[in-house]
């Protein structure tokens, strides 16, 4: 395999990670930390809780998402290889931009970000 094209599965492999990491880090912030960030008293319910249903729901389903992306990266680095004997067709051109890791790191960026907004909308509302 090619060095460019190795340098691209790494840098997609790293965004995958890294969205990863900050959904679940976003989720475990918000769900220990929320009466200490919105400084509630005890006894006190917290307010909005669709809001931030909503978005530990996306963070979640971004998490979800990612760990498919990874696994059709990994997949798809591990089909390389793989030499199809029974036709003679020419091997299939491997790219991080292939449909079935695209659909999904797609999908986890968005819904990250989304959740991100959800977020934001959360604590303004809380303000």
């Amino acid at each position: 395999m090619e060095e460019p094209l190795k340098k691209a599965f790494d840098g997609a492999l790293d965004l995958i990670k890294q969205l990863i990491t900050l959904s679940t880090g976003t989720l475990a912030l918000t769900a220990t930390f929320i009466k200490d960030i919105l400084k509630l008293p005890d006894g006190h319910a917290i307010p909005h809780k669709a809001i931030l249903f909503i978005t530990w729901g996306l963070m979640l389903l971004s998490i979800f998402c990612g760990l498919l992306a990874h696994g059709a990266l990994t997949g798809t680095l591990e089909g390389a290889d793989i030499v199809n004997l029974q036709t003679s067709a020419p091997p299939k051109r491997i790219s991080p931009y292939n449909s079935n890791i695209r659909i999904w790191a797609m999908s986890q960026c968005v819904i990250f970000y989304l959740g991100i907004v959800m977020l934001i909308v959360y604590v303004g509302c809380c303000l």
